[in-house]
């Protein structure tokens, strides 16, 4: 359907197979797309007050919108992130094009990536990975993925997260939507449910955008689903190449696809010289197409009302910054944190920190017991306000009869925990610190 929208003709080559221990994790296909239409890339440009902005398009249309806080996009600076102006404007022939690509039964990636043929073409030429990935139906703030909004909010899932000396890249982990709110339908979400409950292989399609963020492009009533019934939303993700590093002769290289750095050892074949600078004219956007799309906005992002049960949904996974600590900690097993509560390893006090985080970010049901051992542990003190945050959101006869013994031998010298002790006692309930 999709041949007589372009003249030239675009070719889809499969290069190499990957299993489930390919780089990234899963089962994934590298690919080549030449003589790409360019409609679905990612656009970069400065708008008039000198901010950079990116934008996820498709076809001319904004899908999601980024915004820098200068002109330079900071690696480690949260970014803001606002709604696009929906699928929904995108020519029709297109979207039937991508249902129907998506509405055929799941077999292997090899196969997939067949039926995906007809949306591979819309992308600029160049190389890609297409991967089936798991991905949190939630915006990398702890928030249900489609309740975005025409104003710009920071996002945790723009940026690679610098902490205590650890830095964390970012692989595609969350979902933002493609499609406007007033195209949630209920009763096509229960058909899905009905589908995970029969034990049906369901995909969605997805478009990394960078650091922990992927846009949906299809399959919004099914991550509902999949998150309501708690099962795991898989994807269909493209992964564009984010970066290419060489060395003077240009013999070596590597190309970051997906978060993961490919070295060229790896790659069936020797970089395309053509195609970096091929790419990088095809996403840069002059000033005007920056203020046109930021000018495009849809009403119903502000006025459309979520169920609350849907809205709650956001809540049941860990946010870009837990993601981080997860990947800083390592190992969560309980032997791991014996050892490190026995100082067996090196720098425990920083290793319990990281798995602390990790663990409130899961909402983990060993984080209330990890947290009384360190508040107890004198060696730790350096991880007592955490501590005493987090258990001060859980009621319990047990935390109650510790800050209770806190306060009867507190000798005022950490006036914070002596607040906090002092709050719970006399609220006899949950209390909200702002655990961070």
């Amino acid at each position: 359907m999709f041949e007589r929208l372009w003249k030239k003709s675009t070719n889809i080559t499969k290069l190499k197979l990957y299993s489930e221990n390919s780089p990234w994790q899963n089962d994934a296909v590298l690919l080549h797309v030449s003589n790409g239409l360019g409609h679905l890339r990612m656009g970069y440009g400065i708008a008039k007050n000198n901010n950079q902005k990116s934008f996820m398009l498709l076809k001319d249309i904004p899908l999601v919108k980024w915004h820098c806080q200068g002109e330079y996009d900071c690696p480690t600076c949260e970014k803001l992130i606002s709604a696009g102006y929906g699928l929904n404007s995108v020519n029709e022939e297109v979207i039937r094009e991508i249902r129907s690509c998506m509405n055929q039964p799941y077999g292997t990636i090899y196969l997939a990536v067949d039926k995906l043929v007809p949306i591979l073409k819309l992308l600029p030429s160049g190389y890609y990975v297409v991967a089936d990935l798991p991905l949190y139906p939630s915006d990398g703030n702890g928030q249900f993925f489609w309740n975005q909004s025409n104003q710009p909010v920071l996002n945790k899932g723009t940026c690679s997260i610098y902490y205590n000396q650890m830095c964390s890249t970012g692989v595609p982990t969350f979902i933002l939507p493609s499609q406007l709110p007033e195209n949630y339908d209920a009763a096509t979400m229960k058909c899905y449910q009905e589908m995970y409950r029969a034990g049906e292989s369901l995909r969605g399609l997805a478009y990394y955008m960078g650091d922990y963020l992927c846009t949906l492009l299809d399959g919004h009533h099914k991550a509902v689903a999949a998150s309501l019934e708690g099962r795991e939303f898989r994807c269909l993700t493209i992964l564009p190449v984010h970066g290419i590093s060489s060395l003077k002769d240009e013999k070596d290289f590597k190309m970051s696809i997906g978060g993961v750095w490919i070295d060229s050892k790896d790659l069936p074949k020797q970089l395309n010289k053509e195609f970096k600078k091929a790419c990088e004219e095809t996403n840069k956007l002059k000033t005007d197409e920056v203020e046109k799309y930021l000018a495009m906005e849809t009403d119903c992002w502000d006025q459309f009302k979520w169920p609350k049960e849907l809205l709650n949904l956001g809540k049941c996974y860990p946010d870009a910054f837990t993601m981080a600590c997860i990947e800083f900690a390592g190992d969560l097993s309980d032997e791991r944190i014996i050892r490190l509560l026995r100082y067996e390893e090196a720098d425990s006090g920083d290793k319990l920190e990281f798995i602390l985080k990790a663990l409130i970010g899961l909402k983990d049901i060993r984080t209330t017991e990890l947290a009384m051992k360190i508040a107890k542990r004198e060696g730790l003190r350096s991880l007592w306000t955490e501590a005493f945050e987090y258990l001060a959101t859980i009621q319990s006869e047990a935390i109650e009869d510790f800050f209770i013994d806190f306060l009867v031998n507190d000798e005022k010298l950490r006036p914070k925990l002596t607040k906090i002790a002092d709050e719970y006692l006399a609220n006899g309930s949950i209390i909200n610190v702002g655990i961070k």
